[in-house]
């Protein structure tokens, strides 16, 4: 049976193919343009080119699949206004669901973000039930997902769907990189300013092994967090300090300072200046956005892989590419 993967040539939307390759499927991956692609040939791998603001685009990839994983969208911190976002993250999710629904697919997966849900602490982990929480309800790609992700459950009487919501990523074939950078930071300076926050961490393999799990067992209407360890950026980049030549003098960043940034940023970006630089950006970075991944361990039975693992897999994937000399 042929899934159908938007987001083909991202960081998620490789691994996810590739998992999906090694356990039998046949995929159609939808790219925007069949430029610089990641993905290496297939018997069982079709690459498309379409765009998800396109209904036609959709409706003819479409056409011959019996699943889709919707990965595709923006996650740019530096556009200005939520309608950027929402023209993507919304109207192509809106897209890719009409489609399904017309062409009678058996089952669509959402790829969503784990920050659509409330973080909680160590102690109190957040998890599926928690709402979203500042400065997420502040962020417009939060913003934007959360509204994809209803959208997409408030349909489950019309098709089958599932969300997943991934937190923060490390692997191989980041290419860009996205969540990558924080490990080049790592190779590339001899001082790294961490701010005083922490993330829940996790190995792509485990996010796209969660995708297919969803694809197979996931309950109709029910969203899963895939996360694993819980982190202080602190305790992150000392685990990344043990596994490269350098060894980089770390130095923690204060919060006021972070939020003094984070106004000028504010004002840069009210003055038309796109910049990643905003309140609400720099305010997660001073935050522990710690998440639970209690319901997908159990309703999926997955062996989750260590940070470790994941820092060296992304560093062994940027040595083989020669990103960093």
């Amino acid at each position: 049976m042929k899934v159908l993967v938007t987001g083909a040539n991202g960081f998620l939307g490789t691994n996810t193919i590739y998992e999906l390759l090694n356990q039998g499927y046949s995929v159609k991956g939808l790219v925007r343009k069949k430029l610089n692609l990641n993905l290496i040939p297939h018997p069982n791998l079709e690459i498309v080119a379409g765009d998800i603001t396109i209904l036609s685009d959709i409706e003819k990839a479409i056409e011959d699949c019996f699943f889709v994983i919707h990965i595709a969208a923006t996650t740019d911190p530096k556009l200005l206004k939520y309608k950027e976002y929402e023209f993507i993250n919304v109207i192509g999710t809106r897209n890719i669901l009409k489609s399904a629904i017309s062409n009678k697919v058996k089952k669509l997966i959402y790829v969503s973000t784990a920050n659509v849900f409330g973080f909680g602490t160590l102690k109190n982990l957040g998890d599926e039930t928690v709402t979203i929480k500042e400065p997420f309800d502040k962020s417009f790609y939060s913003i934007s997902k959360l509204e994809g992700q209803n959208i997409i459950l408030s349909n489950s009487k019309r098709i089958e769907v599932v969300v997943v919501n991934p937190s923060f990523m490390l692997g191989p074939f980041d290419s860009k990189p996205t969540s990558g950078k924080i490990i080049l930071m790592g190779l590339k300076n001899y001082v790294l300013f961490y701010p005083p926050g922490g993330k829940s961490f996790i190995h792509v393999n485990d996010v796209s092994k969660g995708i297919v799990c969803a694809l197979e067992k996931g309950r109709n209407g029910e969203a899963y967090l895939l996360t694993n360890e819980n982190l202080s950026f602190k305790q992150f980049f000392e685990k990344l300090r043990t596994k490269i030549k350098r060894k980089p003098i770390l130095i923690k960043i204060p919060k006021f300072i972070l939020l003094t940034i984070g106004f000028f940023g504010d004002v840069l970006r009210l003055l038309g200046i796109r910049t990643t630089i905003s309140s609400s950006n720099l305010k997660t970075l001073c935050i522990n956005t710690f998440y639970s991944n209690n319901k997908a361990k159990n309703e999926f039975q997955l062996n989750f892989k260590t940070t470790d693992e994941a820092i060296e897999d992304t560093l062994n994937w940027i040595k083989n590419t020669r990103k960093v000399i």
